[in-house]
C-alpha cells in the first residue's frame, strides 16, 4: 500500500479520535483498509481516505465506526486489576463517602470500557461495599470509542472467557448461569449506564458528565494508544468531569510526565491514584511516577565512592522529577563518564531507563550501582520493581527478601511481600508481613509519608493496611 496513503490515514485517524498508530501496528491498519475497500467496493485505498475525510468522526457514523470496530483492540475480563480494585474497595470509596451527604449518589466513570466486564466489575465491587458497610446509591457509567462493544456491554451477557482472572466466590451471586451464558443480574445492570463516546470529543450527548460531579474516573489502557497532544487534550476533559477531590486511576505508566497543577499523586503499594486538588499547594504538583519516586542516599559508599555528588547530580534529579527522563538519562551518562565509581548515578540512572521502559539497560544500571555499592537496599528495591514489571514475581520476591535481609526494618518490602504472598495464597503469610508494617509504620509521626508511597500519609497507611488485614 502507498506509504502516502498510509501516513494520510494515520493522521486522519489521530485528528479525529486521538488514536496513535505505532510502526509495528501499520501492517494491521493496512489489513483493515483493505478489508474496507473490498466491503465499499473501492479499488484505491485513496478513495476510502477520501470518503473518511469526507464525514466527521461522530459515534453514528456507521463508516467510521465499522473502521474503528476493526482497529480498536478489545482485550477485557471481570476483576482484571484486583491490585487497583483492592484500593478503591478499601481506600477511595471510604474516602468518598467521607464527603457524601446522606443520600447522595457515588458517581463512576469506566473510560474505554470495551465490552463492559470493568464496568460491571466496578459496579459488584461497589454493591459489595454498600452492603457490608452502609447503603448509599451508586451511578456507574461505561464510555467506549467502539458502538458494537458498547451494545455488547448493554446485553450483560458473558462466557467463560471474560473470567480467565478466576472467579472469587462472591462473584457467582452477581450472575444468573445458564449452560455456556454469565448474566449480570438486573439489580447491577440498573446501576450502569452505557454510552458510545468519542472521549476527545468530550461528552457531547452525556450531560451527567458534564457537571463536574464524578467521583471516581478509571481510564486503564486507553492513553496508551493516544498521541502526546491527545492524551493531555483528554486528560484535561477528565479531570474536568471529576469533582473537587475526585480520583482518577489509570494504567501504571500512562500519564508518566504529564503534571497538571490540579492532580495530586497518591502512590500506594499496589497502584498509583490521582486526586484532583482543590486548590493548587506546592505539594500537589508533583509529577506522577510510573514505578515509584527515587530514593537517593549516600550512606555505605564503597570503593572510593565520590562522598558528594557532582553538581550536575542535582539537576538530573531535578529533571527525574519532573518526568524528563530523556534529559536526565543524557546528564547522569556524563556523570558516570567523569565520576565512573558514582552508585547514586547509577542507581537514578537505572530509575529513569526504568521509568521509560528500558527494562535490561535499567537492570544492568542498578547492577553497577550496587557493584560500588553493595549494600545499597535502594538499588535492590528497585530490581524488585522491575521484575514485577516483567512479570518475574521469584525474582522480585528474591530482592525483596534481599532487601530484609539488609534492612529489617524496610517497610515497602514488607508491603510489597505481602501482596506477593496473598496473591499466592499464602494468606499467613502475607498477614504476617502487614502485622510487621503496621508495627514498624506505628512507631513513626502519623502525617508524614514513607518513599515510595508519595502523597499518602503513614496514618492513612495504617488505615489502608489495617482494612486488608481486617486487625
Amino acid at each position: 500500500m502507498n506509504k502516502s496513503v498510509l501516513d494520510h490515514v494515520i493522521k486522519l485517524l489521530s485528528d479525529q479520535t486521538g488514536h496513535k498508530i505505532k510502526p509495528e501496528d501499520e501492517s494491521k491498519l493496512e489489513e483493515v483498509i483493505s478489508s474496507q475497500m473490498k466491503y465499499y467496493g473501492f479499488s484505491s485505498p485513496h478513495d476510502y481516505y477520501h470518503l473518511l475525510q469526507s464525514r466527521f468522526m461522530d459515534t453514528s457514523d456507521d463508516i467510521w465506526q465499522a473502521f474503528i470496530d476493526k482497529l480498536v483492540n478489545i482485550e477485557t475480563y471481570f476483576f482484571r486489576d484486583q491490585d487497583q480494585l483492592s484500593v478503591i474497595e478499601n481506600w477511595i470509596i471510604p474516602e468518598i463517602i467521607k464527603n457524601k451527604k446522606k443520600g447522595e449518589t457515588l458517581n463512576f466513570l469506566s473510560v474505554g470500557c470495551s465490552t463492559g466486564e470493568e464496568t460491571y466489575s466496578l459496579a459488584i465491587l461497589s454493591d459489595r461495599f454498600m452492603k457490608k458497610h452502609q447503603n448509599i446509591p451508586i451511578k456507574v457509567i461505561g464510555i467506549d470509542i467502539n458502538k458494537q462493544s458498547i451494545e455488547k456491554a448493554k446485553n450483560g451477557y458473558y462466557k467463560e472467557h471474560s473470567f480467565r482472572n478466576g472467579m472469587p466466590d462472591f462473584l457467582v451471586s452477581y450472575f444468573n448461569i445458564t449452560k455456556d451464558q454469565w448474566e449480570v443480574i438486573p439489580e447491577i445492570q440498573k446501576m450502569v449506564t452505557f454510552y458510545t463516546c468519542n472521549v476527545l470529543q468530550g461528552f457531547r450527548g452525556i450531560p451527567y458528565l458534564e457537571n463536574g460531579n464524578i467521583d471516581l474516573i478509571i481510564c486503564r489502557n486507553v492513553f496508551i494508544y493516544f498521541t502526546p497532544q491527545a492524551l493531555a487534550a483528554v486528560l484535561s476533559i477528565l479531570i474536568n468531569a471529576l469533582n473537587n477531590d475526585g480520583f482518577l486511576i489509570t494504567g501504571h505508566t500512562e500519564i508518566s510526565g504529564i503534571s497538571p497543577s490540579n492532580l495530586k499523586t497518591i502512590i500506594f503499594p499496589e497502584s498509583i491514584v490521582y486526586q484532583k486538588c482543590r486548590t493548587q499547594t506546592s505539594d500537589k504538583s508533583a509529577p506522577p511516577q510510573p514505578l515509584h519516586k527515587a530514593v537517593i542516599t549516600n550512606k555505605a559508599k564503597a570503593h572510593k565512592m565520590v562522598s558528594t555528588p557532582s553538581p550536575d547530580f542535582s539537576d538530573a534529579l531535578l529533571l527525574f522529577n519532573q518526568g524528563n527522563y530523556k534529559l536526565s538519562i543524557e546528564i547522569l551518562k556524563l556523570i558516570i563518564s567523569k565520576e565512573p565509581l558514582n552508585s547514586d548515578a547509577y542507581y537514578l540512572l537505572a530509575y529513569s531507563q526504568a521509568n521509560m521502559g528500558n527494562y535490561n539497560q535499567a537492570i544492568q544500571s542498578c547492577k553497577q550501582a550496587l557493584k560500588f555499592n553493595p549494600l545499597n537496599c535502594n538499588a535492590y528495591f528497585l530490581l524488585a520493581l522491575i521484575s514485577h514489571a516483567l512479570g518475574h514475581i521469584d525474582t522480585q520476591t528474591k530482592y525483596l527478601n534481599k532487601v530484609l535481609y539488609l534492612e529489617p526494618s524496610h517497610i515497602p518490602s514488607h508491603i510489597e511481600l505481602a501482596i506477593i504472598y496473598e496473591r499466592a495464597g499464602h494468606y499467613s503469610k502475607a498477614i504476617k508481613m502487614r502485622l510487621c508494617a503496621l508495627d514498624l509504620l506505628r512507631k513513626l509521626p502519623p502525617n508524614v509519608s514513607i518513599k515510595p508511597y508519595e502523597g499518602i500519609s503513614v496514618n492513612d497507611l495504617i488505615i489502608y493496611l489495617e482494612n486488608i488485614t481486617r486487625v
